[in-house]
């Protein structure tokens, strides 16, 4: 993981390349099933004309559809944008998501590193990556909103990472929309990051890193804990409940039980052993302490995916979130071994160049299936 000139151009090529793929299989996927039907003002029918349509749409689709307001307002702007306007903004949000998890690096030098590997992971490790970074209303509601969401995440760990680390700029102001957003982005993630925040705060007071807890921590862990609360008790989510499920209690509690079971053995399966592996590695073979920053964060991957029996609907893609958690963990794994070993970077970058080689072969597949 050494940075070197050479190797700068090194990660970037297969990036371009891996990015340019996907931009062309972005191309090539067109707007369908829900993206039809968020193109139109959702009261009146007819196709979106202005913002004023779209602040329509969301008032009347909390109410009778679901909560999750943020999203699908940033999807409706999408749409009005257009078929490139989307495709650009989703190689974008890809590109910022990368650069998010690459700030969980603990050395600076291992950044590029961590860029390269997460951008190689997130197409690699996500069974259905059609429907959560390419079709467009998945995008949105995956994609981007991990974006925002793991930055609330990054902004709370890194109060673990450093006893010395300061404040960053005008966090009193801005921590509250973005933990607002965080907790109204979906089900499963936003509860688990309104935890996070509070393990978090709970660890800061016990290593009694301050004399008072931050206000700024306070407010984002309220913000996120409303944001939370707004999209799991919008009237609409028993309205659809309603209508696309006539069953029992028990019996819906039971087929949600079996959807999330399925969706985990069939959709996160190969991060979660990767995972797996390397936590025991870590702490069984090698005997390293685990960081409160990665306890933190096997905790909350955990309890995004008990939240999901909170949502009125269990789609596989909805894992994406908590594949992005696991993500960085297995990065964050890799580095504390090749920290400790120099020679297990070999080891680490042969995997990721894998990885790398599997998601381009995947990528180009399904551009030439499609052109």
């Amino acid at each position: 993981m050494k940075k070197t000139r050479p190797l700068k151009v090194l990660y970037f090529v297969p990036v371009i390349i891996l990015a340019v793929l996907e931009f062309l299989y972005q191309r090539a996927t067109f707007f369908v099933m829900d993206d039809i039907w968020y193109q139109t003002n959702l009261v009146t029918g007819q196709k979106l004309s202005s913002a004023l349509d779209v602040i329509k749409s969301q008032i009347w689709h909390y109410f009778n559809w679901g909560g999750r307001s943020i999203t699908h307002t940033i999807l409706q702007f999408d749409l009005m944008g257009g078929a490139l306007f989307c495709d650009i903004m989703n190689l974008l949000m890809t590109f910022l998501l990368c650069i998010v998890i690459a700030s969980f690096a603990k050395e600076r030098i291992h950044k590029l590193f961590y860029f390269y590997a997460s951008f190689s992971l997130i197409i690699s490790l996500n069974a259905s990556f059609r429907y959560n970074m390419f079709w467009q209303s998945g995008a949105v509601n995956y994609l981007y909103s991990t974006v925002w969401i793991l930055t609330f995440i990054k902004v709370f760990l890194r109060e673990l990472e450093d006893d010395s680390i300061k404040a960053l700029p005008g966090i009193t102001f801005w921590i509250v929309p973005l933990g607002l957003i965080t907790g109204w982005s979906n089900e499963n993630m936003g509860p688990a990051s309104f935890i996070l925040s509070l393990m978090v705060i709970f660890l800061v007071k016990k290593n009694k890193k301050y004399d008072r807890i931050p206000w700024w921590m306070t407010l984002g862990c309220i913000s996120s804990l409303i944001g939370s609360f707004l999209v799991i008790v919008a009237p609409g989510n028993f309205v659809r409940s309603a209508f696309t499920n006539n069953s029992g209690l028990l019996r819906t509690i039971i087929e949600r039980a079996l959807s999330m079971l399925t969706g985990a053995c069939s959709f996160l399966l190969p991060p979660l052993v990767i995972a797996v592996t390397l936590f025991t590695v870590v702490t069984m073979v090698l005997g390293f302490k685990v960081s409160n920053r990665d306890i933190v964060l096997i905790i909350s991957s955990i309890l995004a995916f008990g939240a999901m029996i909170l949502s009125p609907h269990f789609p596989p893609r909805a894992v994406f979130g908590i594949m992005i958690l696991l993500i960085v963990l297995i990065l964050s794994f890799l580095e504390q071994i090749s920290e400790r070993f120099p020679k297990f970077s070999l080891i680490s970058n042969i995997f990721i160049i894998c990885t790398y080689v599997y998601s381009v072969i995947e990528m180009y597949v399904c551009v030439c299936y499609y052109y």
